[in-house]
């Protein structure tokens, strides 16, 4: 899929588990927004987000996240609002935002 006007993607509520980073690859160069709220993830994987080098927000609020690994929001340079609340988050390794050099506002 290419967009290349796309700001913003709302995909809440589509029942979905799972993302391949290459989705992202070509959808847009100006996406900002993205909200996958109210979906059934449980593991956001390394370098899934790498292609979303614009996005500004990412939403990922109620759905079933324990585990967020290390480089999962790697590329992720611009982003500054992260919402990760009501999941099953219990423990976060300190390395999961050190590439997040823009984060201003963190929603656990």
């Amino acid at each position: 899929l290419y967009f290349p006007n796309l700001e913003s993607l709302n995909l809440e509520n589509n029942h979905l588990s799972s993302l391949d980073r290459l989705i992202f690859k070509d959808l847009s160069r100006r996406l900002s927004i993205l909200n996958l709220d109210y979906n059934d993830f449980s593991i956001i994987q390394n370098q899934t987000f790498i292609y979303l080098e614009n996005i500004f927000q990412l939403s990922m609020a109620h759905n079933k996240i324990y585990l967020i690994e290390s480089d999962a929001f790697y590329g992720c340079i611009r982003l500054k609002n992260l919402i990760l609340n009501n999941n099953l988050i219990r423990d976060l390794n300190e390395d999961i935002f050190l590439s997040l050099v823009s984060l201003e506002n963190l929603y656990l």
